[in-house]
């Protein structure tokens, strides 16, 4: 019986450059285990692609792998183990977890350095040559998917304000709803990109800013109250300041970001212009009602026009923010300009307030102070 010796990893270099799995998941060489139940079918490899190129000169994507629940500033923690989910096409979606193994796994490979050990032989006894192992690495954790896929759709529908592009989530708030509802506290199903507004152009008395408003739509849990709205955005790292009903004075914040979580009632905003400067055509009015929460970046004038009597909502503010400052759109250019300044250095949140790590606002502001 031929034997093959196996010895440890070699010296070589190992992966460069940064490894996106979770810590727990890293491994020196960046490699890691994913079981799957199922069959994945890929191309021919003979077959080209239609623009002509050879398969092999190309890498067939199988899927995208998400981690809603990782936070990558506490690595310690391990609660983000339950919930993984890995996207096949735009209509597909597998659910898994993050399982230890029972006993760890080493993974071997041929030996391909041309070390050879003292005393070891390189031919078999049949005269072949023979090729020795080493152990590449040593896993102990899985990322599993025992499911089958259940169907997953990202509907977009493109309209415009202004210039600018905005998304919007589906017209069917029930099925909206539904699909945010199916994991409490928040616990999103399904991402749709919120609604876009860009105020860019600034006012003798409101700075404005270069990063637009964000709508999302009935992204609560049903019959909201300030208890369940706060844990469901809280965790994500923004943070309540209170609980605030009608608001009709004309104001905007120098020093932070502002969300506003609707539990009750409806409301419609003036936004982007203060009671000093001119109506126009362009103003932006937004309505917002119970289950839907908005984003107001520093700098961006708002006020409510017109509230229910039941209108209620809770503020609240990125973590690590100074407590906001109030400025009623009155002040000269000057004043104004210093705000401006102040409301430019807030930085971007690494947390959507409504989807937490890997949400759309980090992605969104990003690219449009790019």
């Amino acid at each position: 019986m031929d034997s093959l010796s196996l010895y440890p990893t070699s010296s070589r270099p190992q992966s460069t450059g940064q490894n996106p799995l979770p810590q727990l998941l890293q491994t020196p060489s960046g490699l890691a285990l994913l079981e799957l139940q199922g069959t994945i079918n890929l191309p021919d490899q003979a077959d080209p692609f239609e623009d002509g190129s050879e398969n092999q000169e190309k890498q067939t994507p199988i899927g995208r792998l998400i981690f809603p629940d990782y936070n990558s500033q506490d690595p310690s923690s391990t609660a983000w183990m339950k919930r993984v989910y890995m996207y096949v096409g735009k209509h597909q979606r597998l659910s898994g977890e993050v399982k230890k193994l029972p006993k760890a796994i080493a993974v071997i490979r041929k030996r391909t350095d041309g070390v050879q050990e003292p005393g070891a032989a390189g031919n078999s006894p049949s005269g072949e040559q023979r090729d020795d192992l080493e152990i590449v690495e040593i896993v102990k954790y899985k990322i599993m998917f025992s499911l089958r896929p259940e169907p997953w759709e990202s509907r977009i529908t493109p309209l415009s304000y202004g210039q600018e592009l905005i998304t919007t989530p589906p017209r069917d708030a029930q099925l909206y709803r539904k699909a945010i509802q199916t994991y409490a506290h928040a616990m999103h199903s399904v991402i749709y990109p919120p609604e876009q507004y860009y105020i860019k152009r600034s006012t003798p008395h409101v700075p404005n800013s270069p990063l637009p408003v964000l709508v999302y739509r009935s992204v609560l849990l049903s019959n909201p109250d300030p208890a369940s709205t706060c844990a469901a955005i809280e965790p994500n790292d923004w943070l309540k300041g209170g609980v605030f009903k009608h608001y009709g004075a004309h104001h905007f914040h120098s020093v932070t970001h502002e969300c506003y979580a609707v539990f009750k009632g409806h409301s419609r905003l003036l936004l982007g212009r203060g009671p000093l400067d001119p109506e126009d055509d362009h103003d932006l009015l937004l309505d917002l009602k119970e289950g839907d929460a908005i984003v107001l970046p520093a700098g961006v004038a708002h006020c409510n026009l017109e509230s229910s009597d039941d209108y209620e909502y809770v503020g609240l503010y990125p973590k690590g923010s100074p407590h906001w400052d109030n400025n009623f759109c009155k002040a000269d250019g000057e004043e104004t300009r210093e705000k401006e300044a102040n409301a430019r250095a807030v930085p971007i949140p690494q947390s959507d307030p409504i989807f937490g790590v890997g949400g759309p606002l980090v992605t969104i502001w990003k690219k449009a102070v790019a």
